[in-house]
């Protein structure tokens, strides 16, 4: 038994897929709007929780390019670290929550893993800020172990396989959040962090585009995907596309080739020296767990037939596939390519059975 639900928000969209043993939840805004989000700024609390410390932090949305080129809103962060103490973790954080990313454990599962992604930009000059997963849960702030963001140009951020004990209150490691299937709401976000340990001001300007959280809970049931999946899957109703799918146990990841066409058929008049000219190279990778893999798409441009020059390009994710398996020959792949406006299901099967045997063998491990 499979379901979906598709739900958009104001720009915020959500995606939720669920199986028999495991599911994922997908948050994503590639659009930011001011009223999908809100700001929290925090103060560096020292050991005991207190406030300390002070500055300020504010959030807008901005038109700025798209990393792809295309003209989008972005969040553009503005922190400020006042010249008041010094000290190692002297630190002024600005909390960017997404209002509608609101997930309750104990309605739909323990929450076993968070993946974030976020696209990030430093304006002016200097060491920049750092980026962190963040969460809200009842009247507490968690953060993940950030990365720097010191790039002026737009710049990939990800973060994966997040478990509770990643998450502390800033200035208390040992306080996390409760991803337990009795947890409270959680509100998923990010935080960007300006600290110095000296007495002076910093202040510092970040953009930050394509957001998104992915979300693995429900619980893992039987382990479907191994080394038994590999192999070359299609829809019977689309045949002539379709996907070579390899399951990596030892790095955790699932590969997948996406063979198909441009959404529209070429001009009569557009010719190409070797294949079709509306042929389309796809590829997406991504962690998995128990039946279903989450993976990132991407599109790879530029290149020419067996030669190393010019190099071809592979473009930042245009997009998430999520995989379930419900057998060793049945699949369901759901795609979201957000920049076409593209959503679908595919249902696929092997093409051949020759693996079905390992498949089995290895469940039955």
């Amino acid at each position: 038994m499979n379901s979906k639900s598709i739900i958009l928000v104001t720009g915020l969209l959500l995606h939720s897929w669920s199986s028999c043993w495991a599911a994922a939840t997908i948050y994503s805004d590639g659009a930011f709007e001011e009223v999908d989000w809100e700001e929290v700024l925090m103060l560096r609390p020292p050991p005991d929780g207190s406030g300390n410390g002070s500055g300020s932090g504010t959030a807008t949305q901005e038109a700025d390019p798209l990393p792809t080129g295309a003209e989008d809103t972005i969040r553009q962060v503005h922190v400020i670290r006042d010249p008041d103490i010094a000290g190692a973790d002297v630190s002024t954080r600005l909390f960017s929550l997404a209002r509608d990313a609101v997930f309750n454990p104990s309605a739909t599962g323990a929450i076993s893993s968070v993946g974030l992604s976020l696209s990030g930009i430093q304006f002016g000059a200097g060491s920049g800020g750092t980026v962190e997963p963040a969460l809200q849960q009842g009247d507490k702030l968690y953060v993940a172990a950030g990365q720097s963001l010191p790039e002026q140009v737009w710049t990939l951020k990800e973060f994966v396989g997040l478990t509770e004990s990643d998450f502390v209150e800033p200035g208390l490691p040992d306080s996390h959040p409760d991803f337990s299937n009795t947890g409270d709401e959680i509100t998923f976000g990010f935080s960007y962090v300006v600290s110095t340990p000296s007495e002076q001001t910093v202040e510092r300007t970040a953009g930050f585009d394509n957001w998104k959280v992915t979300l693995s809970h429900g619980g893992i049931g039987t382990a479907l995907i191994s080394a038994g999946i590999n192999d070359a899957w299609f829809e019977p109703a689309t045949n002539g596309q379709g996907f070579f799918i390899t399951a990596l146990p030892d790095a955790g990841i699932v590969f997948l080739s996406w063979f198909t066409f441009d959404t529209e058929r070429p001009p009569g008049n557009v010719s190409a020296e070797l294949g079709d000219p509306g042929h389309r190279w796809l590829t997406a990778q991504g962690p998995y767990a128990g039946d279903t893999a989450f993976l990132d798409v991407y599109q790879t441009t530029g290149g020419v037939f067996d030669s190393a020059v010019p190099a071809p390009e592979v473009s930042d994710p245009i997009g998430t596939i999520v995989i379930v398996w419900q057998d060793c020959q049945h699949a369901t792949l759901d795609y979201d390519l957000p920049a076409q406006d593209l959503t679908g299901t595919i249902q696929l099967v092997r093409i051949a059975p020759d693996n079905v045997a390992l498949c089995e063998a290895l469940i039955a491990e």
